[in-house]
């Protein structure tokens, strides 16, 4: 509704907001208090200043209808001069945005025409404090009916209402009753059968809170019904207690409400036309559809915190930044130290030949002919050795150089000596090679790190606001229907008012089944959500809802080992990361076998535990790259071929770190995507190469290691149109075939990932 007003064009908007301002003016001028009639000059002097003309012409009719002359008269000079208030009060900007402007503009008019009414007519004490209380009157009256004003702005803008303006809205809707309230048949009044149904609907929206607000609210409105009288005050209580038992069910608030407002009317001697009234009204609200009441649930806020309006959120934003900074300064410290410590790592002749000198030619009894005499000739035959060992060749006692053979008396220790110096040598290169590369994935790691924490920080400043009150059915939901208290239930509201709810069980508390708890939380928070995704932390078993998707995944996979292998060097994972998308990961280890199946492994546990908690992909894959760098002295590689789709608008990500090309069926074309990208653990920096789209409804996507298309790269291709009706599982299993059928041994591993995306089906 508040979409298809939206929607209507300005002039027609004008015509209607005008119209009812006219009627709202009309309704509550005829409102009496005793012999007084406020309401109308209250009203108007809480309207903006381009509908004053048609509130003051419907208060003044109003007064007009139901007023004698005289009393018509004062009024109709109180409306004008709040007119004249309002439209002056709003040049000056201090005095425009007072709250309590339009009361005191009510109270001063009504006041002082009243004053000069009495003294017309004899003052008394008596008739001062008739007139104070009636400016009393006017004074809340002004300021219920700004809060519902701003209400209805805010209700246009942002389809929610707040609690704090609860109390004004129900005084305005219930004064506006009070109105027709006289309108009736044999006694039974409509009006009166719509407030019993919202005491209802306020109860069902905000609990405790909305009906005691709405029964207090309309016991103290219909007490000046004349023809309720006291019996008026069985609203109150019947909508105190509604609210309570509203926390069990709809049917077991109503029939709450129900006895309590009998009741109250054997007390307040009511009638049986109060009874059927609250019958009617209490058979309206069950009714009312399931859907048509989530919906207005979901549009109820009643505490809803805003995101720029929370100071802890500001404080956790600030020093999340400052923990970035520090990161950041820490990863360019030590990239600037591992550049200084930074040394040679080839093994150095001057080295190799110093060490061998010392260890065979310092205690020699012919150092001095060798070293004194020919120098020059010693230290030529020592490079020659060097470069023996540089080719490869174990230099020996008959392929010395001859300067050497003819004068040395330590041929064998030299030739010894000069192996396992080199070899000691290349060892310490070695070391300070993994040295090095350890420095600079450190340096790397900090750079992920600091990666991680902005992203963090990205995501928690668009998180708009938390539903306190969604949280807080969800606490009494579990309490009441599971017996369990949890640790923490969190509820988020991004900018695109999709809710996540969060909730947090011990470890010793064994979590509910996952649909049971899905549909007693769906009850209880008024929205439709999807199955949770569920990740053990420090703090207990996290169980995530996300609200009902538009899309959902269909997935099948198929994958066979090499020949002469047991194990199959691929591995994958798919699953819902709780925000609304789906994810299939997949990564090919380098070679086949167990190794490649460690690493794989390795890259897709990592990757998704990452995922999981909210780490982006970006900065998961550089965390990955670095612990398989640091894995094990040997090279270790893997590729990482991602796919997310948003379930919520379908829109797909192809995310490629050495992987192979992935298919996508639409309409029974089948196109490629490839992405050039090298694999994890090469270099010490790590990136995906990204293509975007969208996907539609029986839309395919395959993912396949590069196995797959080892025999005919065009095979998967031709043969997927005509499998696009099967089960994925089946899609899975036939283009493993395709990709097997070949005569030479199947020398690579090959894994075929399937998923189809389809529209969610909806709940009636």
């Amino acid at each position: 509704m508040v979409q298809a007003a939206r929607a209507l064009p300005n002039p027609i908007k004008g015509v209607i907001t005008h119209t009812a301002a006219f009627l709202c003016g009309l309704l509550l001028s005829s409102v009496r208090l005793d012999d007084a009639a406020p309401f109308g000059v209250s009203f108007l002097a809480a309207m903006p200043v381009r509908y004053l003309f048609s509130a003051g012409a419907g208060a003044a009719a109003g007064c007009l209808l139901t007023l004698d002359s005289v009393s018509a008269l004062r009024y109709i000079a109180a409306i004008l001069s709040a007119g004249v208030l309002v439209r002056l009060s709003r040049e000056f900007e201090r005095l425009r945005d007072l709250r309590l402007l339009p009361s005191c503009i009510a109270f001063l008019v009504c006041f002082l025409t009243g004053v000069a009414a009495s003294a017309a007519g004899g003052f008394s004490g008596t008739a001062f404090l008739a007139v104070l209380g009636e400016s009393a009157a006017a004074f809340g009256a002004a300021w219920c009916f700004a809060v519902s004003l701003a209400a209805g702005k805010r209700a246009l803008a942002q389809e929610t209402l707040e609690t704090q303006l609860l109390p004004g809205v129900c005084v305005t809707v219930f004064m506006l009753l009070l109105s027709v309230a006289d309108a009736d048949v044999f006694g039974v009044s409509p009006a009166r059968i719509i407030t019993v149904y919202l005491l209802l609907l306020f109860a069902w929206l905000f609990r405790e809170t909305g009906g005691a607000v709405a029964g207090l609210a309309a016991a103290g409105v219909f007490l000046l019904d004349g023809s309720l009288g006291i019996a008026a005050c069985a609203y109150g209580a019947a909508g105190l207690l509604c609210g309570v038992a509203m926390r069990e069910k709809r049917l077991v608030g109503t029939v709450v409400l129900l006895c309590t407002y009998a009741a109250a009317l054997l007390f307040t001697s009511g009638g049986w036309q109060q009874v059927l009234e609250a019958l009617l009204g209490a058979g309206l609200f069950a009714a009312t559809p399931a859907s048509v009441l989530r919906r207005m649930q979901r549009r109820a806020s009643e505490t809803i915190n805003s995101a720029q309006d929370n100071p802890q959120r500001r404080e956790i934003l600030s020093r999340l930044s400052g923990a970035v900074h520090a990161v950041d300064e820490m990863a360019q410290s030590v990239k600037s130290v591992s550049a200084m410590l930074e040394t040679p790592v080839a093994p150095q002749g001057s080295e190799v030949t110093a060490r061998a000198h010392e260890e065979v030619c310092t205690d020699c009894g012919r150092q001095t002919l060798c070293w004194e005499k020919h120098r020059d000739e010693t230290l030529h035959d020592f490079s020659e050795l060097y470069r023996m060992l540089s080719r490869g060749e174990t230099p020996d006692v008959q392929h010395l150089p001859s300067a050497l053979h003819g004068r040395c008396i330590r041929q064998t220790s030299l030739c010894e000596s000069f192996a396992r110096q080199y070899i000691r040598a290349t060892e310490r290169g070695a070391a300070q090679v993994k040295i090095n590369e350890v420095r600079q994935v450190t340096a790397e790691q900090f750079d992920s790190l600091c990666d991680m924490l902005r992203d963090f920080s990205t995501e928690l400043s668009t998180e708009l606001c938390f539903d306190e009150t969604a949280a807080q059915r969800a606490k009494d939901c579990l309490r009441t229907q599971f017996g369990i208290l949890p640790q923490d239930v969190n509820c988020v509201c991004g900018e695109t008012d999709r809710l996540r709810l969060r909730v947090t069980f011990a470890d010793a508390v064994k979590a509910p089944p996952q649909a049971e708890l899905r549909e007693a939380l769906e009850e209880a928070i008024g929205r439709p959500l999807e199955l949770p995704c569920i990740q053990a932390g420090e703090q207990g078993l996290q169980v995530t809802f996300c609200e009902r998707t538009e899309f959902c995944v269909e997935a099948g996979a198929a994958r066979r080992a090499a020949d002469r292998e047991r194990r199959c060097g691929d591995s994958y994972e798919s699953f819902y990361d709780g925000r609304g998308g789906y994810v299939a990961v997949l990564s090919d280890g380098m070679g086949q076998g167990t190794r490649a199946a460690v690493d794989s492994t390795l890259a897709v546990a990592l990757f998704t535990k990452l995922c999981k908690a909210g780490v982006h992909f970006h900065s998961a894959l550089r965390l990955v790259n670095a612990a398989l760098m640091l894995k094990s002295a040997e090279e270790s590689l893997a590729t990482l071929d991602v796919l997310r789709v948003d379930l919520y608008t379908g829109k797909a990500e192809f995310y490629k770190a050495g992987a192979a090309k992935s298919l996508l069926l639409r309409n029974g074309t089948c196109r490629e995507i490839k992405r050039a990208s090298l694999p994890a653990g090469i270099l010490k920096e790590a990136r995906f190469a990204v293509a975007e789209g969208k996907l539609l409804d029986g839309d395919v996507a395959v993912l396949a290691s590069d196995g797959a298309f080892d025999a005919d790269e065009g095979a998967l291709r031709r043969s997927l149109p005509a499998l696009r009706e099967k089960p994925c599982d089946k899609i899975a299993e036939r283009l493993l075939e395709v990709a097997t059928q070949k005569k030479v041994p199947h020398r690579d591993d090959i894994t075929v990932l399937v998923l189809r995306i389809r529209k969610n089906p909806r709940d009636n």
